[in-house]
């Protein structure tokens, strides 16, 4: 058989040579390469055989192939017609509606499917249900589908259900004490001394944020479009109304000093007996911070995300740790035997300008061990701060023995609530998730008091090297 030669392109040989020359190629690319190059060198087809040791029909097949449909598509296999599909469309669509369903709804026990119990309940209804096609069919058959059109039924992804019906306005509330720490901070570097050592770490200045890595085209906000929108709306309304809140900004307004602020405070206090105890807004802070920046003036607030961590467990050995053996045992023996000698609760709050986390625990966690914490910061904090503390719904936090506490020191605390069943926007999470999994994982005690003293023992080892948790999420949507 007598083939007409094969003209190259410059292009087309540099991408063969590239291939015969390619380390990580698929073989059959190299093997047709090699062929279509020889080919074109004026090599006959019983050369190239001897020289790549291949049968000439394979050869062939190739040459053809390149004149057929070009040299770059017969690098690769031709399509082909292949066996017709034995499932039908109506029986897929049925095996993908069942994967949707929970097996509980269809009579059993487990929670989620198993590929090897979906195919088996495929097997026993298919007749019954008119889709016989797929009495035969295998688990891995279940896969290859499930696959095909992205669905995991053994797969749990969990979500945040928005139960506040004012979710919304709390979450900007929210916000706004960030934005308040980001200005209290800024206002610390400006007006701290070039030698303080108390910001991030050992005196450090805190970190830009790192810039992410991912190249593609992130899919929008929802939740920071539906919050933007609600800003704008609140902003317009403040705008035409005539009892909106305006604080002067002249230099003559401006307070110089803690004292001078404390005693406007210990005025209002006098003169609003017999309201909320907690007066100034996080609007009106957040007005005060941005002046103070701009005029380098220390702004005698102190900002506080606090929340409790109920049931940590004090658990004790029955049998002693065994400790590692190089070259015999490589980790810690412990016995699986343990003894319960009760729960603490960790009472909690971080600082979000300093970093500094204070502490208590505690064997409940009611509004009078609450009270002791608020009792606790105002012993800590100068009298003439304002301590503004974000925390959750915990029925001790609007108890009426706090209440009546709050009575007692007036324009001392500011609360802020995060909306209900939101407790992902307190930061103090994070550093109860980064304690759990470190200094309580695996932790072994004596007793309930050996427990406690871990736990404060930890805290003053986070104040030595204090660490301020910053939160990004929504704070560009605040402006102060």
């Amino acid at each position: 058989m007598k083939l007409r030669s094969l003209f190259l392109t410059e292009d087309e040989r540099d991408k063969l040579k590239q291939l015969v020359s390619s380390r990580t190629s698929p073989a059959h690319h190299i093997e047709r390469a090699s062929i279509l190059l020889s080919y074109a060198d004026r090599l006959s087809v019983a050369q190239i055989a001897n020289e790549l040791t291949l049968d000439r029909g394979k050869i062939y097949r190739c040459i053809n192939k390149a004149f057929a449909v070009g040299v770059e598509k017969a690098l690769d296999d031709l399509p082909r017609s292949g066996r017709s599909p034995v499932i039908t469309p109506e029986a897929t669509l049925w095996i993908l509606s069942l994967a949707c369903q929970a097996p509980k709804e269809l009579g059993y026990s487990h929670e989620r499917w198993t590929t090897d119990l979906l195919a088996q309940h495929v097997r026993e209804e298919c007749v019954k249900t008119g889709h016989p096609s797929v009495i035969k069919l295998a688990q891995g058959t279940v896969v290859k589908l499930l696959n095909k059109f992205e669905i995991k039924p053994h797969k749990v992804k969990y979500y945040l259900e928005v139960r506040d019906p004012d979710f919304d306005s709390k979450m900007v509330e929210v916000l706004k004490v960030y934005k308040l720490a980001e200005l209290l901070m800024l206002n610390r570097e400006l007006t701290a001394p070039l030698d303080e050592h108390e910001a991030v770490g050992e005196g450090q200045p805190a970190l830009p944020k790192k810039k992410s890595k991912k190249t593609r085209k992130e899919k929008p906000d929802k939740l920071l479009t539906r919050l933007a929108e609600f800003i704008k709306e609140q902003q317009s309304e403040e705008a035409t109304s005539a009892d909106s809140i305006v604080i002067c900004e002249t230099e003559q307004k401006l307070v110089t000093d803690f004292n001078l602020v404390a005693d406007e405070w210990a005025d209002e206090a006098t003169t609003t007996s017999g309201k909320e105890p907690q007066a100034m807004s996080i609007d009106e802070l957040l007005k005060l911070a941005g002046n103070y920046s701009s005029h380098k003036q220390p702004l005698p607030v102190a900002i506080l995300s606090y929340d409790e961590k109920p049931g940590i467990q004090a658990i004790k050995n029955k049998a002693p740790d065994l400790p590692p053996v190089p070259g015999e045992y490589s980790c810690q023996g412990r016995d699986y035997e343990y003894a319960r000698c009760g729960t603490l609760s960790l009472l909690a709050g971080t600082d979000l300008v300093s970093g500094n986390v204070h502490a208590m625990a505690r064997e409940r966690h009611r509004s009078s061990e609450f009270v002791d914490y608020l009792k606790m910061l105002d012993r800590l904090y100068p009298q003439n701060m304002k301590l503004v503390i974000l925390l959750d719904n915990h029925s001790a936090h609007k108890s009426k023995e706090t209440q009546k506490y709050l009575e007692t020191m007036p324009n001392r605390f500011l609360f802020v609530f995060t909306p209900v069943h939101a407790s992902w926007l307190n930061i103090i999470e994070s550093f109860f998730s980064k304690m759990a999994r470190s200094v309580l994982r695996g932790m072994r005690v004596t007793s309930l008091g050996d427990l406690k003293q871990r736990l404060l023992q930890y805290i003053k080892e986070v104040n030595l090297n204090p660490v301020v948790f910053r939160w990004r999420y929504g704070l560009e949507l605040i402006s102060a």
